[in-house]
């Protein structure tokens, strides 16, 4: 499933909006292996800035993998949708 940053954009301020406090966006994300050229899924969650930094620009996330932390809780807020 293609996504555009402007549907993580969009996503993103939509979840964050819905809740009270500020809030860390989290989600697994595919990106493709260098060496063998194949799609592959992260193990963990991490947010934009570090899967296109890690990862490149062609790293989509995966849907329904949002997770919203709170800053300085250990709370978790599972994806919305």
């Amino acid at each position: 499933m293609a996504s555009s940053n402007w549907d993580v954009a969009h996503l993103v301020s939509f979840a964050v909006r819905s809740v009270s406090c500020m809030a860390t966006a989290l989600w697994f994300w595919y990106y493709r292996d260098p060496v063998t050229g194949r799609r592959r899924k992260t193990r963990y969650r991490c947010s934009e800035e570090v899967a296109r930094e890690r990862y490149g620009a062609t790293a989509e996330p995966v849907s329904h993998s949002l997770e919203l932390r709170r800053e300085g809780s250990t709370e978790v807020q599972p994806d919305p949708a």
